[in-house]
């Protein structure tokens, strides 16, 4: 009874210190690993493109733009539009060329539509832009990546400027605060239950 008591008891205490290791790394705050600016294109009326950026401003920026449709859950993909009017934005698990074969006879919305309302496990993020704005996505496993942009108006929409980031992640933040919150009450549980059914057994 005594020793299951104290292995108790220290697996808690693991378990805090666990808790409170997430914590800390949690607050880490993520690496550029590759970014990319530029003027984006006009979007007409009821239609959709992918998004490819135009002007690499890193050094390690890939020629082939392949750290785009590739990401993992160690990375975070953040990308910021500035435009005329709405625009919906998707990201995809699924590969570009893949996707595009489904549009051979047209790029319209209603097309895209249709389509994702019949592959909704391919849609890691769905966001509207209005003028302005950003959207952030962590994929929670290695993906293929394509982000699409829809302008479901009846106007054309001019991308003045499109950019973005590829941050590199420790861990998660959201993930490992969560999973503290979890672990942190369980080993403290365990600690006291420990300790104090000692006492009583004195």
């Amino acid at each position: 009874m005594r020793r299951g008591l104290l292995l108790a008891g220290r697996i808690g205490t693991v378990l805090m210190a666990f808790g409170l290791a997430l914590l800390l790394v949690s607050f880490i705050p993520p690496v550029r690993a590759n970014s990319f600016s530029g003027t984006g294109p006009y979007i007409t009326a009821q239609s959709f493109q992918t998004f490819i950026p135009t002007m690499p401003v890193l050094t390690n920026f890939t020629s082939d733009r392949s750290f785009l449709t590739t990401l993992n859950p160690q990375q975070q993909l953040e990308i910021s539009l500035t435009c005329n009017g709405t625009i919906d934005i998707y990201l995809l698990k699924t590969d570009k060329d893949s996707f595009l074969a489904n549009f051979e006879n047209g790029r319209s919305v209603s097309a895209l539509e249709s389509y994702l309302q019949t592959h909704t496990e391919l849609i890691g993020l769905q966001d509207k832009i209005s003028l302005s704005g950003k959207v952030n996505y962590i994929p929670t496993e290695v993906i293929n990546a394509t982000v699409i942009l829809s302008n479901p108006s009846q106007n054309t929409v001019a991308i003045h400027n499109e950019g973005g980031t590829i941050f590199s992640l420790l861990i998660p933040g959201l993930k490992a605060q969560m999973l503290a919150v979890y672990i942190i009450p369980i080993g403290l549980l365990l600690t006291l239950f420990s300790r104090l059914t000692r006492r009583k057994f004195r």
